[in-house]
């Protein structure tokens, strides 16, 4: 930990940023669009710019010596990086990538599930089905189906699943 320290105090005290980051590999692991010559340069004169503001803002506000200019107050002579932002783009990457991916073309809507409602005949039918604290055997589904096969139309077919998915209901 100690030979961290002693190369972090040898990289902040030298003059030519530059030559330092080249011959050495402190800074190797990331690349900050900061870490420059000019952007060190800017990171020492924005705590001297900073303080000029400062004064400004307490002789405008606090004082009142001065009209308030609220213009140029958030302005920075340093980009600033957000985690948040640094993380967006591989976000946006995944969620195009699984779209992409996925069967079928994008035209093509999905299709609204129809409910089926029974008719009066086979509702009058299947009652004593319902009323029975007992799901139906086997043998009771395929007698119901018998009884229903007779009076069914096209749009109105029964079968096993249907059956016991109308008891359980």
């Amino acid at each position: 930990m100690w030979s961290l320290v002693e190369k972090l105090l040898i990289a902040f005290d030298t003059k030519d940023f530059n030559h330092y980051n080249q011959t050495h590999d402190l800074f190797h692991t990331s690349y900050p669009k900061e870490i420059h010559a000019d952007g060190i340069r800017r990171l020492k004169e924005c705590y001297k710019q900073g303080l000029h503001r400062i004064h400004l803002i307490y002789a405008q506000e606090v004082l009142k010596k001065e009209k308030i200019d609220t213009t140029g107050q958030r302005v920075k002579e340093v980009l600033v990086t957000k985690y948040k932002d640094i993380e967006k783009p591989s976000r946006k990457r995944k969620k195009t990538n699984i779209l992409d991916n996925q069967p079928g073309s994008s035209d093509e809507l999905p299709k609204k599930r129809v409910r089926r409602i029974p008719s009066k005949k086979a509702v009058e039918i299947l009652a004593p089905m319902v009323a029975h604290s007992l799901p139906p055997t086997k043998e009771e589904v395929q007698r119901y189906l018998a009884a229903l096969e007779g009076i069914s139309s096209s749009s109105d077919i029964w079968d096993a699943a249907r059956l016991t998915q109308y008891y359980k209901n």
